[in-house]
């Protein structure tokens, strides 16, 4: 019995001091895996604040707008007296397949080819081409034309950076949307050696508004 007794105290100190050892790894690796976790936010907030400052701006800021709605042109726009909103379409940097479909001869063909860059990325520019305001006097209306989607998209800024922004998608009103190619019955002069992407018809949110102008709502 006294062999007994002596042996179940070891034995509870023993499996007691494995509990607190066992307690004690548990609590290391939840500091470690928290650690980590707030570390790779840090980064992703540090590397990506662009991003994170887009989506705030956009979640507090810019009207929001689902699939269809009309979209008008900003009253600080009007106010600034400018003939034309401009629009943007998004290009692309040429490829080879795009330079097999071109009317040129083989010499030529073989000459672009080699001359592709791999490096370019795609991005939304400006071109001579927009919402004319002489017309939405005419219209009496702002309205620009409804909206389509958001998209992320690349922008490139004065000094050639490229850089990812939000742009809204929009289906332009064609009573005040006027084109360079429809105007002068020319294509749109592209910059080499880029193509258009899409059909698409950009604009920044900044450019628009959910609600049209005082000035002819009457308000």
């Amino acid at each position: 019995m006294s062999t007994n007794n002596s042996v179940e105290p070891n034995n509870f100190a023993q499996q007691e001091k494995k509990l607190n050892s066992l307690k004690k790894t548990i609590k290391l690796k939840r500091w470690i895996i928290g650690g980590g976790f707030i570390l790779l936010v840090s980064c992703l907030v540090v590397f990506n604040w662009g991003l994170v400052n887009l989506g705030l701006y956009y979640i507090f800021t810019a009207d929001h707008f689902k699939e269809g709605d009309k979209m008008y042109i900003t009253e600080s726009f009007y106010a600034s007296g400018a003939d034309q909103a401009d629009a943007l379409r998004l290009i692309r940097p040429s490829k080879q397949t795009d330079i097999d479909t071109m009317n040129v001869n083989e010499f030529m063909r073989e000459t672009l080819k080699k001359e592709v860059d791999t490096t370019l990325k795609p991005f939304a520019k400006y071109f001579s081409f927009g919402f004319d305001r002489h017309d939405m006097v005419k219209q009496n209306s702002a309205f620009i034309g409804t909206f389509v989607k958001a998209s992320l998209v690349n922008a490139k800024s004065p000094d050639g950076k490229i850089f990812l922004t939000m742009m809204y998608i929009i289906k332009p009103n064609k009573k005040v949307f006027h084109t360079e190619d429809a105007e002068y019955k020319r294509p749109i002069r592209l910059p080499q050696p880029y193509t258009l992407a899409n059909d698409n018809i950009y604009v920044y949110p900044t450019s628009v508004s959910a609600k049209e102008l005082k000035t002819f709502s009457g308000l």
